[in-house]
């Protein structure tokens, strides 16, 4: 689930041909014409069957826009865009279409601490008081301390998301605009005793480190710690260390930088029809702000699949990658409404999708999904998002299965 807000996506796609190069012969001989026509040919009839399967998928869950990408072998080699960026305008997303992507965006936020982990700026264990203003402890146990490891794998006892009763306590605080208020300010308020949205409910009764509890909170707070540790805003630390390497070009955490012509809007269903949403954010938005697009995500995942590797680049260590994806146990975490759940490393889940072991992450609310995958053994990924909301959890989880089945199809005939 994701933070408060959440915009709008439709998928951008470009289909890439490589073009034979001289070590390839440029089409050298008959016999190397023929492989290379085939090889054309075979993507162009996969771009046709994934175009024909999403535009039915639109129609038959009454969305606003899909949009998908593929990645494998290191590069982009699909993407696709289909119905529309904004209805009232009938402007349909194109390649460089931004979307909001909601909790995916906590993938990036890890990926940023570890940098500053790898450094050794911080230990994993420890006390989250020590790069903070104020002290968050849960008040049942006021000696135990509250670890970094904690926040990073939902297992602080810090309660801000109850599924149950389809609430995020803090969505209030969600503006159409970038906020004034310091995240340390606004969790303030929040975590510690006498504050203006503070109650002992906003901690589980289990000792920190217990159980799991997702919490949109947990990778506020470390946003604030990144900010603590590299002296910078946390906005301006992604861009320079995360986007900038990974050539994401047009990702950024700040309403200012959106681009409102190139953006995806969300739309809400109300009495059959699609209500626009405006987008949005909130003091902590480290959880789940991030807009972007799919050509700038699947830089991203190519970036974990190899991983810590782009290009020539290594923007993580390949041990730091290990250790956000090592699999934990965590008591109480949900075992997955469709695919079985084999683990959980830091927000990658680990599940059986067929017969592979895929790290997946999704964020979602009323008004979008969006889902980002990578199965680092094979070297594929992918990300799919949806726009204008499911009528129900079942057409959700059906439409899901659908999207994983037929985009892992195709990628192996890509």
């Amino acid at each position: 689930m994701n933070g408060s807000r959440r915009s709008a996506f439709f998928l951008v796609v470009l289909v890439i041909f490589p073009a034979l190069n001289a070590r390839e012969g440029r089409c050298s001989g008959f016999g190397g014409c023929q492989v290379a026509a085939r090889k054309d040919e075979s993507r162009i009839q996969s771009s046709k069957d994934l175009e024909a399967f999403f535009r039915a998928q639109i129609d038959d869950f009454k969305l606003a826009g899909i949009g998908a990408c593929i990645v494998k072998d290191g590069q982009l080699i699909w993407s696709d865009g289909f119905g529309l960026a904004d209805i009232e305008e009938k402007r349909p997303d194109k390649p460089d279409t931004i979307f909001s992507v909601g909790s995916v965006s906590k993938t990036v936020t890890l990926a940023a601490f570890m940098r500053l982990w790898e450094q050794g700026k911080c230990a994993l264990d420890d006390d989250i008081n020590r790069y903070l203003s104020f002290p968050v402890r849960n008040p049942r146990f006021p000696d135990k301390p509250v670890t970094i490891r904690m926040l990073l794998s939902f297992t602080s006892g810090i309660f801000d998301v109850d599924f149950q009763a389809g609430q995020n306590r803090l969505s209030f605080l969600a503006e159409n605009r970038d906020s004034k208020t310091p995240a340390e300010e606004a969790l303030r308020e929040f975590l510690v005793p006498g504050g203006k949205y503070y109650s002992d409910q906003n901690y589980l009764e289990s000792a920190p480190g217990e159980r799991y509890a997702y919490s949109n909170s947990s990778y506020s707070l470390i946003g604030c710690v990144i900010e603590r540790l590299s002296g910078r805003p946390f906005w301006e630390y992604c861009r320079e260390n995360i986007f900038i390497p990974l050539r994401m070009n047009d990702s950024s955490w700040r309403l200012a930088d959106l681009d409102r012509d190139r953006f995806a809007y969300e739309y809400v269903k109300e009495s059959g029809r699609m209500k626009k949403a405006e987008p949005s954010t909130w003091p902590g938005y480290m959880d789940g702000g991030l807009q972007t697009t799919t050509k700038d995500f699947g830089n991203f995942l190519i970036m974990m699949m190899n991983r810590g590797r782009f290009e020539d680049r290594q923007i993580l260590r390949p041990k730091t990658v290990d250790a956000m994806l090592a699999l934990q146990s965590p008591q109480g975490a949900p075992q997955g409404r469709g695919f079985p759940t084999i683990g959980r490393g830091f927000v990658w889940v680990l599940s059986q999708i067929k017969d592979r072991q895929i790290f997946q992450m999704n964020g979602f609310g009323p008004t979008f999904f969006a889902q980002v995958y990578f199965d680092p053994a094979r070297k594929i990924g992918g990300a799919f998002f949806t726009t204008g909301g499911f009528d129900s959890f079942q057409a959700l989880g059906n439409a899901v299965q659908s999207f994983f089945d037929k985009m892992l199809e195709v990628t192996d005939r890509l």
